[in-house]
């Protein structure tokens, strides 16, 4: 009685098909932007959890990176480095001014 023609059922399908796959790709799209957006915000908050000493005659932007693995790392009184040596430390460690 209410059979449908061929073509149409091959529409049918056709139509359904495209629609899973649009929806696979829209799923790969969103997780893809989540794990980004996660990405991002942990690398900022690595960056911004960065210890700010105060800046003094061993703490300021003209030290040489030499300088502050000879008290930081080679047991003096400085605390510890708790990361591996870089070959840069302000871009991380911005000395403070005192009244900050």
């Amino acid at each position: 009685m209410g059979a449908a023609h061929p073509e149409q059922q091959g529409k049918a399908v056709g139509n359904q098909e495209t629609g899973r796959k649009r929806g696979r790709w829209q799923r790969l799209f969103l997780m893809t932007g989540m794990v980004l957006l996660l990405g991002f915000g942990f690398a900022i908050w690595h960056f911004a959890s960065a210890p700010r000493p105060l800046e003094n005659d061993y703490h300021n932007l003209s030290v040489p990176p030499q300088r502050c693995l000879l008290c930081h790392q080679s047991g003096g009184t400085a605390p510890p480095m708790n990361h591996r040596a870089l070959s840069f430390c302000f871009p991380c460690h911005l000395p403070r001014k005192s009244g900050q």
